[in-house]
């Protein structure tokens, strides 16, 4: 079996993004390593990536909610190097409300994982901050809570409100936000006399904030993932659960040798889809 990494083996936002998400979330990959890939096809055709059809629900689930916090870092990511995001509110928005997202679909693996502990373990901790918590990491509650607080800030406010005034590349901090909710603040703004002073102090950088929130994150995802590795492999029944990891069917090995079912090496694409190679079916399934 090879060494498989995302560079050469993942789709194409996982060779895209891999690396940039890995430096501070190193964690995505040992676990797509050793909890994603022997779900896929790439056990019997390495060209085949997608999800075995014969993968019960706990597995899939656990795969699903994995793969989904990738793909909103990657977009997280894709907005952070093709723009700034002081050039469009619009894009403070999508950036936030990806980070928000990344929450949902973390609690989503935290059920999923507890779900498989609770199938081959006796051991499963509904809360994810206790859950964190219980192997020293003390300072985790803190940081998740403060780290979720900064995000909604500004994905809340720019999805009720409006767009956030920016101005010189800024954004009012978080908690400046409501103080600078229309033009005519702005304008009684710029005609003070220290506005310098009053922009250093109520006003930040926005592309140098959305980086700081998006590695703030990240950090605290390889945490999370930390735990949940180290659960895995403490497992009472891991060789059972192992075993059942690589079960194959012989609907399976139809579905994962035939080439209908492999896709192109286009471009990554955050709409939802990716190209189908020429003369496939026209069908879509996530990629894992």
């Amino acid at each position: 079996m090879p060494e498989w990494n995302l560079s050469e083996h993942g789709d194409n936002k996982e060779q895209t993004w891999g690396l940039d998400i890995g430096r501070l979330f190193p964690k995505y990959e040992v676990f797509w390593r050793e909890h994603v890939v022997p779900l896929t096809c790439r056990v019997l055709n390495a060209s085949n990536i997608r999800l075995r059809p014969s993968v019960p629900k706990h597995f899939s689930s656990l795969a699903s909610s994995h793969y989904a916090v990738f793909k909103h870092l990657a977009r997280s990511h894709d907005i952070l190097t093709s723009s700034r995001l002081s050039d469009s509110g619009s894009l403070v928005y999508e950036f936030y409300s990806r980070l928000w997202s990344v929450e949902h679909r973390t609690k989503k693996l935290h059920n999923a994982s507890n779900e498989i502990l609770r199938r081959y373990d006796r051991v499963h901790i509904p809360d994810i901050k206790a859950r964190v918590g219980r192997f020293g990491d003390s300072d985790f509650g803190r940081e998740y809570d403060d780290t979720f607080e900064a995000i909604k800030g500004y994905r809340h406010y720019t999805q009720h409100q409006y767009e956030p005034i920016t101005f010189d590349g800024k954004v009012p901090k978080v908690e400046k936000l409501e103080e600078y909710d229309d033009l005519v603040a702005l304008s009684h703004l710029l005609a003070e006399k220290n506005r310098d002073q009053i922009l250093n102090e109520d006003f930040v950088d926005a592309h140098i904030r959305g980086a700081t929130d998006l590695a703030r994150l990240e950090s605290l995802l390889d945490r999370i993932w930390g735990v949940i590795l180290r659960e895995f492999q403490e497992m009472e029944h891991l060789e059972k659960y192992r075993a059942d990891q690589v079960i194959v069917t012989g609907e399976d090995i139809a579905f994962c040798r035939s080439m209908r079912f492999l896709v192109s090496s286009g471009s990554a694409s955050f709409s939802g889809s990716e190209p189908l190679a020429s003369g496939t079916a026209s069908i879509w399934t996530e990629e894992l």
